[in-house]
């Protein structure tokens, strides 16, 4: 909260209080939308899924993950407009469709400053957010004296970012600090680095996290992850392996496929 307690206080000093219940109206029912919207269709995926499925996954529960075994990123799901927990075929997971997390310009521009010691200038991270918010257009500028001094401060949120990882551990959102992470609005603050599962277990990258996956990559940590979708085959897996254990077959035999899979853990256990 002393985030935006600050950057309240700042569109006030530069802008006027006019200007600051315009702003502050706008987040509160832009967030409150969004987070009512991700509660209220994560329900629905949990009220479906048991009764289409017999081994449904709770939609809130964290799995762990090496950060390196996420490669690639599939586009398409936003949980704002399906939820955590959602079920659906397609082919989002074949290999046309997916892109690789190292080749996204922030994963490399903090690569460039934190393994080779770049100045945040010189990063294709600093140049990527220059290029992009460059005509001045954008409202994540609100409450700066303009873009330079929003890109400082960006990257000021990033050094504390991977130096807070990198003395304290990786500490999930529901009990990290709030006000290191809280670079941005809404919702997904209090959601954990967001994946998908495709057809054949292969855990994707949704899309947020961005920052937090960087640096755990490459710092080569093991992080809690929430599933946005699975993919219809994958949920099947799991309900054929849950109701091969209901019938008598050893869960270590049913486990060899799918060894440590960590959506598994809670069909599988040991």
């Amino acid at each position: 909260m002393r985030y935006y307690a600050k950057q309240a206080f700042k569109i006030l000093q530069k802008e006027g209080l006019i200007s600051l219940i315009q702003s502050g109206t706008n987040f509160i029912r832009s967030n409150y939308t969004d987070q009512l919207r991700l509660s209220t269709r994560t329900y629905l995926n949990q009220y479906r899924s048991q009764f289409a499925y017999t081994a449904p996954a709770d939609p809130h529960k964290l799995l762990w993950i090496n950060a390196n075994e996420i490669t690639h990123h599939a586009p398409g799901f936003s949980p704002v407009d399906t939820g955590l927990g959602y079920v659906t075929g397609g082919e989002w997971d074949q290999q046309h469709n997916l892109t690789e997390v190292a080749e996204h310009w922030k994963n490399k521009g903090i690569r460039q400053r934190f393994e080779e010691g770049y100045d945040w200038e010189d990063t294709l991270y600093y140049q990527g957010y220059k290029d992009k918010l460059s005509d001045g257009s954008s409202k994540r500028l609100a409450g700066y004296g303009g873009l330079e001094e929003f890109l400082k401060a960006r990257c000021d949120f990033v050094d504390q970012l991977y130096e807070s990882i990198k003395t304290d551990g990786y500490q999930p959102n529901s009990i990290g600090d709030s006000d290191i992470e809280a670079f941005g609005t809404g919702y997904g603050q209090s959601l954990e680095i967001l994946t998908l599962i495709g057809r054949d277990g292969q855990v994707y990258f949704q899309g947020k996290g961005k920052h937090r996956l960087a640096i755990a990559q490459i710092l080569d940590l093991e992080i809690p992850v929430q599933v946005v979708c699975r993919h219809q085959q994958w949920q099947q897996t799991r309900d054929q392996l849950h109701t091969a254990l209901v019938s008598g077959i050893p869960p270590e035999e049913l486990r060899s496929k799918y060894p440590d899979h960590p959506d598994l853990i809670d069909v599988l256990p040991r």
